[in-house]
């Protein structure tokens, strides 16, 4: 016989209520003193799909309580973010842009002040003399 689980009701609940307030199963696992490895094992087991270890019916409780408790911690926020987007048009703002960032995403330019340099190979068999001309010009410029 094996050691016990960690998996005990007070950590189940405590995993099943950070997920409800919207942590993430990182962040829940962390709470309660375990690695994710460890949770989504336990979920593994409890949703029938690890060969090694038979599933227990404390661990099939568990993964049914946490697949019901994650979008509900969703919602929650969903409900806080969307609640605010009345009072403060950045939080609204803020949820599109998570949902659909292609449109709504604050759109970033980058400036760069100094020389830029930058390295290619061609080929060279594609081109003119004209442009071989120029390119072996180029390199005279830089030998001294």
């Amino acid at each position: 016989m094996g050691r016990p689980s960690k998996l005990t009701p007070e950590v189940a609940d405590a995993v099943v209520e950070a997920l409800e307030m919207g942590a993430s199963q990182s962040e829940a696992a962390a709470s309660v003193g375990v690695g994710l490895s460890t949770l989504e094992e336990w979920l593994s087991r409890g949703r029938g799909r690890n060969s090694r270890r038979s599933s227990r019916g404390v661990y099939a409780t568990f993964a049914g309580r946490c697949e019901r408790a994650l979008p509900s911690g969703t919602v929650k926020l969903l409900k806080c973010v969307t609640a605010a987007g009345g009072k403060d048009w950045k939080a609204a703002a803020h949820l599109l842009a998570c949902r659909e960032p292609d449109r709504f995403s604050p759109k970033r330019r980058l400036e760069h002040a100094g020389e830029v340099k930058v390295d290619f190979i061609a080929n060279l068999a594609n081109l003119t003399p004209e442009q071989l001309a120029a390119l072996a010009g180029d390199q005279d410029d830089d030998v001294e």
